[in-house]
């Protein structure tokens, strides 16, 4: 838990098993507004394998957010940072998903799984999905 309460990281592994995509979840990251809020805003999950360099960064840059007030960029932000950082837009959902240069990742705007959306159980929940493949071949992350 970060030192103002407001986020944290949880190895859930062996806790809540869940699985995305086939692949059990073994990071859950959660963020809220309010310390006082009994439920987070925003979680991300990440499933066993994923690299801690990408747990490592995300949690960075949730800690550096200077806007703490539960307010979060629309999808065409996300999606305009990562173009400038070369991704592209996949042509038959470009409002919702980008892929990277070498094809080997992708993130897109998605009605969350059933086990992740038990965590705020609002029917139709939508949130970013991102999986890669490292190696042509290799389980997806």
């Amino acid at each position: 838990m970060s030192p103002d309460e407001l986020c944290g990281a949880e190895w859930v592994l062996a806790a809540y098993p869940s699985e995305l995509g086939g692949l059990p979840v073994a990071w859950r990251l959660s963020a809220r507004s309010h310390r006082n809020s009994a439920m987070t805003e925003r979680n991300a999950c990440f499933t066993a394998g994923s690299p801690y360099e990408a747990l490592a960064g995300l949690l960075v840059a949730i800690d550096a957010r200077a806007a703490r007030d539960g307010s979060f960029p629309e999808s065409e932000t996300v999606l305009k940072a990562l173009t400038g950082q070369g991704w592209i837009r996949d042509m038959g959902r470009p409002r919702t998903t980008d892929t990277d240069s070498g094809f080997s990742t992708s993130i897109s705007l998605e009605v969350l799984p059933p086990l992740v959306e038990a965590i705020d159980p609002h029917p139709d929940l939508v949130g970013w999905q991102a999986w890669a493949e490292l190696v042509l071949g290799a389980p997806e992350l």
